[in-house]
């Protein structure tokens, strides 16, 4: 009789788990990689330590991962207390880093809320565009708001697209796909003038 309920505690713990971490947006590091839903929620993460050692100190809550088939951009900021930046990874790439700030140390503007600080320019930010395929997004903190002692949060979300202010990739004039036309054409005349001889 022991035994059965023994083997019932595992599958309880897991279910208590993949319910806390659907219903809050909040994970487990290490138990769980987050996926992150191309144009769902943002995701939080956190950081802390004792002594802040050099930067940078990985951050607790990713790799958040996901799979696209058309480009997408990633949005990275800070919230709670303006002075915290991030370099931002795709695997082993850093895609770069959020926008440099002042610390507001030993001030904090208090926004406990990650989408009320989205777009919020007095906070960290940056957006990152990432091609199509498998990706695994990490942030490294940089730039810490408080000396000595460092505890943090920061967000993210992923959108289908490329960042605002970023072109579209295309040919930068017409001459390219012209010049690509006359030098096909050019190999086939030459191709078969040669099998005529």
């Amino acid at each position: 009789m022991k035994k059965s309920y023994l083997g019932i505690v595992p599958i309880v713990m897991l279910l208590l788990l993949v319910g806390t971490v659907s219903a809050g947006q909040s994970f487990v590091p290490g138990l769980i990689d987050p996926p992150i839903v191309v144009g769902g929620p943002s995701l939080v993460f956190s950081f802390t330590s004792g002594t802040v050692p050099p930067p940078p100190i990985p951050v607790i809550g990713g790799p958040f991962t996901y799979s696209s088939n058309v480009p997408t951009h990633v949005f990275v900021w800070d919230y709670q207390c303006v002075g915290d930046q991030y370099r931002v990874l795709d695997g082993t790439t850093i895609l770069g880093d959020t926008s440099g700030v002042i610390s507001e140390y030993p001030q904090c503007l208090g926004v406990y809320d990650q989408d009320t600080a989205f777009g919020d320019s007095r906070f960290s930010n940056g957006c990152f565009n990432v091609g199509p395929g498998e990706h695994s997004i990490d942030a490294y903190l940089i730039q810490s708001y408080t000396p000595g002692y460092s505890a943090g949060m920061g967000a993210i979300k992923v959108e289908e697209g490329y960042c605002e202010g970023t072109p579209a990739p295309e040919f930068p004039t017409m001459l390219l796909p012209i010049t690509l036309i006359i030098g096909f054409l050019g190999s086939v005349l030459y191709i078969r003038s040669t099998r005529k001889q």
